[in-house]
């Protein structure tokens, strides 16, 4: 079966944008007090991509994945 992708290999990928979406809306739950300079500059990321096209959809992309190092 080559070039197919196995049952193991999808829970895992939903694993890791399941963390992800954890992660990003964990990081928006914090109180602004709390917030450090990193986290503020994500979330007006965050803002930043957000249009009218946009609004209400869930976007995913490397750096919420894997980190700001890619």
């Amino acid at each position: 079966m080559k070039g197919r992708i196995t049952c193991k290999q999808v829970n895992a990928a939903v694993d890791e944008l399941n963390k992800a979406v954890d992660a990003k809306y964990a990081m928006l739950k914090t109180s602004k007090s709390q917030m450090t300079e990193a986290v503020r500059k994500a979330i007006r990321q965050y803002k930043d991509q957000e249009r009218k096209e946009t609004k209400g959809m869930w976007l995913h992309w490397s750096r919420v994945l894997y980190g700001p190092h890619l």
